[in-house]
């Protein structure tokens, strides 16, 4: 009577380590986006810190040199203040950081990662 074997074939260890390898590179590449996203969203939201009066008058303004401030201090380039919408509703404004980042993932493939971050203050 044959024992039947048991365990991985060197087929299967080699598949099993070449998804692996290709998730760890799609980690790797994301990873620094995500941290850039972080920067940008707490950027934003350090807008919360601006007194309401003194957007009363000129508050567009206000709300893009502190934005350029921010980015600036923690070194963002993408996106710029340009590329953000600031508007007036009511008595606030609506900031909202719409872009898109693409990464090379390998050779001629990438990823692209939409990010949309919306404050009202």
């Amino acid at each position: 009577m044959q024992k039947k074997q048991k365990g991985m074939t060197l087929i299967g260890l080699l598949v099993t380590a070449t998804i692996v390898v290709i998730a760890a590179i799609m980690v790797m590449r994301v990873i620094p986006v995500y941290i850039r996203y972080y920067n940008v969203a707490h950027a934003v939201n350090a807008l919360e810190s601006i007194p309401k009066k003194s957007l009363d008058f000129n508050g567009k303004i206000i709300i893009e040199n502190k934005l350029r401030r921010q980015f600036e201090i923690d070194d963002i380039e993408n996106p710029s203040v340009e590329n953000i919408s600031i508007r007036r509703v009511g008595t606030g404004y609506v900031i909202r950081v719409k872009y898109d980042e693409q990464v090379n993932f390998i050779s001629n493939i990438d990823l692209i990662i939409h990010f949309d971050k919306q404050l009202k203050i």
